[in-house]
């Protein structure tokens, strides 16, 4: 009787073993699937920082330029004499 009892847990605690080990194996597989997501969605945002930020880029460039331009023209037109007609 003793020995039929200790095989009745041991067969439980595999049951159980079993159980735990196909809930682990299934968890594991969420995981790497939502860890499968995320890194794409990391690599989407990481893309649209990218063309963000050089948007941005071109933009402070395209300012700095006409900036610069805009200044030298204030200068020029400063030094040079005026292109206004002269009439007789």
């Amino acid at each position: 009787m003793k020995k039929r009892k200790s095989v009745t847990t041991l067969q439980e605690r595999l049951q159980i073993l079993e159980q735990t080990n196909k809930n682990l194996i299934e968890d594991t597989t969420v995981q790497k699937t939502r860890i499968g997501q995320l890194e794409e969605e990391l690599t989407k945002v990481t893309s649209e920082k990218e063309q963000i930020q050089s948007s941005y880029q071109r933009k402070i460039e395209v300012r700095l330029s006409f900036r610069k331009t805009r200044n030298f023209c204030k200068l020029q037109s400063f030094f040079l004499p005026s292109r206004r007609a002269t009439g007789p």
